[in-house]
């Protein structure tokens, strides 16, 4: 699974819009979009703010298949 995909996953199981995790990121929707969907890279700073609304490490998002990682 890549980050946009993990992501979306991620915000949609805590019961956020993309809006409403924009807005607790401070960024525009349309940016959190295009991570999303895998068009553009996160900022470290965003990774950290994401890693920590989520509740997950940074190294899991940002890993591209964290169940394949995991079960080595």
């Amino acid at each position: 699974m890549g980050f946009g995909s993990k992501l979306k996953e991620l915000r949609t199981a805590g019961g956020m819009s993309l809006r409403e995790l924009a807005a607790k990121l401070k960024v525009d929707h349309a940016y959190l979009s295009r991570l999303e969907n895998s068009s553009a890279p996160p900022s470290n700073k965003i990774l950290k703010q994401l890693s920590r609304l989520l509740d997950i490490s940074e190294e899991e998002l940002a890993v591209e298949d964290a169940v394949w990682e995991a079960s080595m």
